[in-house]
């Protein structure tokens, strides 16, 4: 099932705790971002943050927002590959009179992961998650050649 997979779940989730970061292969990502139990508890204590303050877990819709979000969370590459936010071509947009959303690949690693095929139309990027975390439907065949 599409989203049965915790590591297609996102950043608040991955950094969530160690073995979850681990699992997902996003444990320097946590670590660099300063997430979750990775966060500077010290410094966390001071300011008081709550979960969701920083904005670099709020999700593709947010980052490519704008170039200074997805430059300071280090996804503008991203961004410019899927096209998505701020680097959208407007004019093709206007054009096509295209929904958000209706390209499969902003809709994040729940949708990258569900297949190898839905990866690869996402890009480089979305394969190397995928490559980390697993893909759903391979999981699904693994659990059912247990039983």
């Amino acid at each position: 099932m599409v989203g049965s997979n915790e590591c297609t779940w996102g950043p608040s989730h991955w950094c969530s705790a160690t073995d979850v970061a681990q699992k997902c292969g996003m444990e320097s990502w946590c670590i660099e971002k300063e997430l979750g139990v990775y966060s500077k508890q010290k410094e966390l204590l001071m300011s008081r943050e709550m979960v969701g303050a920083n904005e670099c877990t709020w999700g593709p819709s947010h980052w490519c927002s704008a170039t200074d979000v997805a430059k300071m969370c280090g996804m503008e590459s991203w961004c410019i590959e899927q096209e998505m936010g701020v680097y959208t071509k407007q004019k093709e947009l206007l054009m096509s009179r295209e929904l958000r959303g209706s390209k499969k690949c902003t809709w994040g690693p729940a949708y990258w992961c569900a297949t190898r095929s839905n990866a690869a139309a996402c890009g480089k990027g979305a394969e190397a998650h995928c490559a980390k975390v697993g893909y759903a439907d391979e999981q699904m065949v693994a659990s059912r050649a247990l039983v």
